[in-house]
């Protein structure tokens, strides 16, 4: 067997003993001058719609994305996305909200339906979209929310729906004061590019040294990137840095 292979192998199971004993998913470091935004699609969302379009309108610092989509829209978000660089976000578990979010800048829920709304103002963090949004909130994190959905709903037909749209209209009021943003999909990379004058605020490094396996580079082939980069210190396998030079990717470490 090719000793690159072996090694990683070697590396891969390594990494898998870390994350169990960090008991959170890796998350990579994000380009120089960007932030890192982790985005969380609702489990009763059926499509993505217009998100990647809107994603890839940022002015200043590009944005990294990590994207917690539901199993059914897995498929739908990785033929989407296009050119657009982010990291797919898979087996969140409730006890891992906490500590995840804190190495993210910005928390953002781009389809906000009537349940997840419900459950930010109640404190119902039952669910990634309403877990992740509650512990963001309470470690001072940006939480951005999309209410296209909200406000296109329309009840007026329905004998209590005068009573179930004062009660949609009081949480949406709840969330606001708790500090959640709302704003239209359009509109929502404003909320991404640092204000005139201020720096971006990096997250915080990771405590785990990074290890750059083939899989690594595999992804940034997939999404037709042309450069990678990685914090002081990181390891790069063999067989990543033979696929980069063969894809003509560049490693960087910052």
């Amino acid at each position: 067997m090719n000793n690159d292979f072996i090694v990683e192998e070697i590396t891969r199971l390594v990494m898998e003993e870390l994350s169990k004993m960090s008991g959170l998913p890796r998350t990579p470091v994000s380009t120089p001058g960007g932030i890192n935004v982790l985005v969380i699609l609702d489990e009763e969302n059926d499509d993505v719609g217009e998100l990647f379009q809107s994603l890839s309108k940022v002015s200043g610092g590009a944005p990294h994305y990590h994207i917690y989509a539901p199993e059914h829209l897995a498929g739908q978000v990785k033929a989407s996305a296009g050119f657009l660089p982010f990291t797919p976000v898979e087996n969140l578990k409730r006890h891992q909200y906490r500590k995840y979010v804190a190495g993210f800048d910005r928390v953002v829920v781009p389809y906000l339906t009537v349940s997840t709304l419900a459950k930010i103002a109640g404190l119902i963090g039952d669910e990634p979209a309403s877990g992740l949004c509650i512990h963001a909130l309470m470690a001072g994190k940006p939480v951005t929310v999309c209410t296209d959905g909200i406000h296109a709903l329309n009840y007026s037909s329905v004998g209590t729906g005068n009573k179930l749209m004062g009660m949609i209209r009081d949480h949406m009021k709840a969330i606001e004061e708790m500090g959640v943003e709302t704003v239209q999909l359009k509109s929502l990379t404003e909320k991404f590019a640092p204000a005139p004058g201020q720096p971006v605020q990096p997250s915080p490094a990771p405590s785990v040294k990074a290890v750059v396996t083939n899989d690594d580079v595999m992804v940034a082939v997939n999404q037709k990137q042309k450069a990678l980069y990685f914090p002081s210190g990181s390891i790069i396998t063999p067989l990543a840095r033979e696929t980069a030079d063969a894809y003509g990717i560049e490693i960087h470490i910052v």
